[in-house]
């Protein structure tokens, strides 16, 4: 309602600097302490050996190294079938003499004296059927080329399919995953993708550092997108990742909430961002995936 005597104008202007305000605050003083917890981390890749990282938690403002924990029994089933022990190579690092194998499943159980047992499950998903050729950009002005993507159609432990690109040098080495990448397609996730009529080369839409696609969303066989990095290098590799859903939900949700800015997302809309962790009696994450590799 308009109130006489103070321009509206000025009204809305003490609104909204009274929301900035008080919705932002800065905490002085320590965080409760507790008991540190185990956390596993162990990304099991197809046709790879089985590495598995355990520590404790720390503080979260804490600028200490994670401590490592030692001297755990790890037993670990593949599709049932126990596998043989691991090695500690070093502090808190486990190393099975297995190489992982898609469509299976694996279960984790790790014990140590005065801890509780910590055990998760994963699958490691069959390669998505996936075609790259590099083919030339008839909209091409800076970069005549640009990435053509075949698809297949997913099977069930198929969640999600990250697109990651490196740039190397004409030796083959990588030298840094390409911070970006153009892409058009209506069938990637849009929660890092930003609207930019002034791409270059027939693009409007840009990603940052992957595209990330539902494998679920892909219910037909043969479908295509065409994409491209930022910046093209005289070798490049492309990456597609098959992810469990565990893979899936870990990096997107560890992602969201890194990515959130306060300088620029409303604060009073912010909503909380938990990353995901399918870890019982811990933290951490235990998740399978798949990678092919085109190199161009």
């Amino acid at each position: 309602m308009y109130m006489p005597g103070k321009p509206l104008s000025f009204i809305l202007f003490l609104l909204s600097l009274n929301l900035t305000l008080s919705c932002t605050s800065e905490f002085e003083g320590e965080f409760p302490r507790e008991a540190p917890m185990p956390v596993i981390n162990a990304i099991i890749t197809a046709d790879s050996t089985i590495s598995v990282t355990l520590s404790w938690t720390r503080r979260p403002n804490s600028m200490e190294a994670f401590v490592p924990i030692t001297g755990a029994e790890i037993l670990l089933w593949e599709n049932n079938t126990l596998l043989d022990l691991p090695q500690e190579t070093e502090e808190g690092v486990y190393l099975f003499n297995h190489s992982a194998k898609a469509g299976c499943i694996y279960r984790i159980e790790v014990s140590k004296s005065g801890m509780k047992t910590v055990s998760a499950t994963t699958i490691v998903p069959e390669n998505m059927e996936a075609s790259v050729i590099l083919e030339e950009n008839p909209l091409g002005e800076w970069d005549k080329n640009h990435f053509k993507l075949t698809l297949g159609g997913p099977t069930d432990s198929m969640r999600g399919l990250w697109i990651v690109t490196t740039l190397n040098n004409n030796n083959g080495t990588s030298v840094e995953q390409a911070s970006g990448l153009y892409c058009n397609s209506v069938l990637p996730d849009v929660f890092n993708r930003t609207y930019d009529s002034s791409v270059p080369d027939g693009y409007v839409y840009e990603y940052e550092f992957f595209i990330r696609i539902d494998a679920q969303s892909l219910n037909t066989t043969s479908q295509v997108l065409f994409f491209k990095p930022w910046t093209m290098s005289s070798q490049i590799d492309v990456f597609i990742i098959t992810a469990s859903e565990d893979y899936d939900k870990y990096f997107k949700t560890a992602w969201e909430q890194k990515s959130w800015d306060p300088e620029v997302d409303l604060p009073f809309s912010y909503q909380p961002i938990f990353i995901y962790s399918n870890i019982t009696n811990g933290y951490g994450i235990f998740a399978g995936c798949n990678i092919q590799k085109f190199r161009f």
